[in-house]
């Protein structure tokens, strides 16, 4: 699954007001914006809510990137993001995932780039997401669980049909333990009872782009009888920088010219 053309905002100085540039390819600050920058860019495929100092800044669409004149800040920032967490059958969908950067000093000119994508923290702190998109190539429906029978279980309830590409149904996290299995909804998460990929056994981190996205396959129904007699599902390629790439260090000035903010903490 690809991901939809990067677009970009620009921020005014008034926090609450924002407008909608075209679509580019280069990352280059617009014109418009002078003196200290700060560019929000949000890799992953959800919406983010973004405050600056407490102050809501209002929502950063997937794939984009904002750009921020820090004229109306204070000295010293910090910026908060949380995902906008999806809602199937009046559920919230995944699990609560969010960060927060610390200032970043800046020359006059610079842009400081404050990247948001499923890896949050580092260390130590490092806590991992991803974005399951179920496809169900059978004709029975499937009902999704992420992280079973782990201390992180989340029951999703829901209910994929056969025929479905690439249902989106939020970020989890990812630990040794992850795995997403599919049962028939009438068997309600019979734990003997499932179809399954599991990490570290069907793919690893090398199969997951830092915007945590990735198609979970699976071409047969859920089994009525036993698990273990159907073929598990699988995990399909997807374009973009792995979970595993090499992090720069806060502060250093990246090919583009921006100065890398560093990596977020995971907030509480």
């Amino acid at each position: 699954m690809r991901m939809k053309p990067t677009r970009y905002l620009l921020a005014a100085m008034l926090p609450l007001a924002a407008l909608l540039l075209s679509s580019c390819e280069d990352a280059a600050a617009p014109a418009a914006i002078k003196g200290n920058v700060i560019a929000v860019q949000n890799i992953l495929f959800s919406p983010v809510v973004v405050k600056l100092n407490g102050i809501n800044i209002g929502v950063v669409p997937a794939d984009t990137t904002v750009f921020i004149q820090r004229g109306w800040l204070d000295k010293s920032v910090e910026l908060d993001w949380q995902t906008v967490m999806p809602v199937g059958n009046g559920k919230v969908l995944g699990d609560s995932m969010g960060g927060t950067f610390t200032d970043l000093g800046l020359k006059d000119g610079d842009t400081a780039l404050y990247s948001i994508d499923a890896v949050v923290g580092s260390g130590a702190s490092t806590t991992l997401f991803f974005a399951p998109h179920i496809t169900n190539n059978s004709t029975a429906p499937m009902q999704v669980g992420i992280n079973m029978e782990t201390t992180v279980e989340n029951r999703t309830d829901v209910v994929v049909p056969g025929g479905t590409q690439a249902r989106y149904i939020g970020y989890y996290l990812l630990v040794p333990t992850t795995n997403i299995r599919v049962y028939r909804p009438e068997n309600a998460y019979n734990p003997l009872l499932f179809l399954d990929v599991e990490f570290g056994v069907d793919f690893d981190l090398n199969d997951v782009p830092i915007s945590g996205v990735g198609e979970v396959i699976f071409n047969d129904p859920p089994p009525r009888i036993k698990s273990g007699d159907i073929p598990a599902g699988m995990i399909a390629p997807q374009p973009g920088n792995r979970h595993t790439q090499v992090a720069l260090q806060a502060g250093q000035r990246m090919p583009n010219g921006y100065i890398w903010a560093g990596n977020d903490q995971p907030s509480h």
